[in-house]
């Protein structure tokens, strides 16, 4: 099975030039139908040569049409090249069946017809085909391979090239087809393929007859041809080969209104038949009215290119007035004198780049709104930092307006502002420095002077208890021994601990002042009771006096060096 459709895929590719050797053994046909008929490499030079230089005025741009024949018109004449690879698609649906011992008889001619076609042995070509169809005569595929075959079958050594036969097998294979096309996708793009052979056999016994002078039989044949390509475009709109022979057949049967119709369809679908039509004789006579088709359908693509250019322009000048840029270009000009094809492919491209620039437009101002907000933000923080300037009083309130000045980036006059800020900062800062210094040095005289008053008055208080009591009496001893502690201590804390730096020693001090207070008052109720023999001398006056005076002087101390 394999092998057999290797055969066949072969034997495509020696059918796909079938309607060369048509035009070929027909030289009466005229070089028209040659040009237009051959396979793809030979048929672009033959077409190239054909465009005159109105097609360049009307179609396309010299540039663009010679891009158009670099892709070697593959729109164009995809349909000729792919109608013979049905048949292998056709074949291998048709595989199951063709397996069966009835039908294999059958596979095994029509496998051998397609080898010998492949070698040009269309003779012998021929007589297998001619087998195979005595074992099955209802094979539309075997029927499609003899027509092709007396269509294409011409070489060095053989010639069986008979367009009436080619027509009659081609017309069986149509025949046998009809009735799998209802629900066969498969027999229907065959049956496509078919009617299109069909009617380019019978276009060219058309003409032949014609140049023949055999004007009624070639009329008769012009419009079988035409049927077959109208049933060929009814399977398969894709098939736009069949339309525009369908349209060459009513061109020469003068039915030029249909004509003009048929060819804006093939237009609009795929505007490279513009080339084909202004390649081929058979339009020349309808050249003025296919132009002015030309005309209008480009009138009617360039009104709607022109609104989409001038927009662009439109949208182009905006945004440079916002002061952005795009990669996108367009033309200086864009005029109705412009060829179809230019004018088609500057439609598109306006298209495309018409949301290009939108977008472009769009974000440019979304900048300009972000930038614009950043201003009014930096505006109001410049504006509200002027303000706290005007009333800032204190170094930390200028260090911070001198920090935020200089996160401004050098807005404005910010760079100076933060220069004064800092010269303020350090105004205030030596100003509470030098203020800061001079009340700690009033302080350490306070409270040496504080600590020097004590010490002379607990003394003076001291040596006049002693004085009194003489220092081995036991009230004296006592008193002394009270006193004694009480003023190392007092004293320890003035020399070594700062005194009054905190909660310990204000109290210490208090309990020192206490107990003066409480010598002094003792004193007193003892000289009121008599202990002193109503003796009031000097030295028990100044003894009191220190005892008060002490302790009054220890609650200033404390008070003054409580902080």
């Amino acid at each position: 099975m394999a092998n057999e459709l290797e055969k066949i895929k072969e034997n495509q590719l020696t059918l796909s030039k079938n309607q060369v050797a048509i035009n070929e053994s027909q030289a009466t046909l005229g070089k028209n139908q040659v040009a237009l008929n051959k396979n793809m490499a030979e048929g672009m030079e033959k077409v190239e040569a054909a465009v005159n230089k109105q097609t360049f005025a009307i179609v396309a741009s010299q540039a663009l049409l010679a891009r158009t024949f670099n892709q070697g018109f593959d729109q164009i004449n995809s349909t000729l090249d792919m109608k013979f690879a049905r048949v292998e698609n056709v074949l291998d649906r048709m595989s199951d069946i063709m397996n069966s011992p009835l039908l294999t008889q059958f596979r095994e001619l029509y496998d051998r017809a397609a080898e010998r076609y492949r070698k040009k042995q269309y003779e012998e070509a021929l007589e297998d085909t001619q087998a195979a169809l005595d074992k099955n005569k209802t094979n539309y595929a075997a029927w499609f391979l003899q027509g092709i075959i007396y269509a294409s079958g011409k070489s060095k050594y053989s010639d069986v090239v008979d367009l009436d036969k080619s027509i009659d097998s081609l017309s069986k294979a149509a025949k046998y087809i009809d009735p799998e096309i209802e629900g066969n996708a498969d027999a229907r793009r065959m049956a496509t393929e078919i009617h299109f052979s069909l009617g380019n056999v019978q276009l060219s016994k058309s003409k032949a007859l014609s140049l023949e002078n055999k004007k009624d039989e070639s009329s008769e044949m012009l419009i079988k041809a035409r049927r077959s390509f109208e049933e060929s475009y009814q399977y398969s709109n894709d098939m736009l080969e069949s339309l525009f022979n369908t349209a060459r057949c009513k061109v020469i049967q003068g039915e030029t209104v249909s004509v003009i119709r048929d060819l804006e369809t093939l237009v609009l679908r795929d505007r490279n038949y513009c080339i084909k039509v202004y390649a081929d004789n058979d339009f020349s006579s309808i050249g003025e009215q296919f132009t002015s088709l030309i005309n209008k359908l480009k009138n009617k693509v360039f009104i709607s290119a022109k609104n989409d250019y001038d927009r662009i322009n439109a949208m182009m000048a905006e945004l440079k007035s916002l002061g952005g840029t795009t990669n996108v270009t367009v033309p200086a000009t864009f005029i109705e004198a412009l060829p179809y094809f230019d004018v088609l492919d500057y439609a598109e491209d306006f298209k495309r780049i018409i949301p290009i620039v939108e977008k472009t437009i769009t974000n440019k101002k979304a900048e300009i709104a972000r930038a614009e907000q950043e201003e009014r933000e930096r505006q109001n923080l410049y504006d509200s930092l002027i303000r706290r300037m005007s009333n800032a009083s204190t170094e930390k309130e200028y260090y911070d307006l001198s920090e935020q000045f200089r996160k401004m980036n050098s807005y404005k006059n910010t760079a100076k502002l933060a220069g004064e800020c800092d010269d303020k900062y350090r105004e205030y800062k030596n100003r509470r420095e030098q203020l800061e210094k001079a009340r700690r040095e009033a302080e350490r005289r306070k409270i040496v002077f504080g600590k020097t008053l004590a010490m002379i008055i607990q003394i003076g208080a001291i040596i006049a208890f002693f004085s009194k009591y003489g220092y081995f009496s036991r009230l004296g001893a006592s008193y002394g021994l009270v006193f004694f502690l009480a003023t190392a201590v007092f004293f320890c804390r003035i020399f070594f601990t700062e005194l009054g730096k905190g909660l310990v020693s204000m109290v210490l001090i208090i309990v020192l002042s206490v107990i003066w207070f409480f010598v002094g008052v003792s004193e007193v109720y003892m000289f009121d009771k008599g202990f002193y023999d109503g003796h009031l001398d000097l030295s028990l006056i100044f003894c009191h006096i220190g005892y008060v005076t002490g302790s009054i002087a220890a609650a200033i101390l404390a008070f003054i060096c409580k902080d």
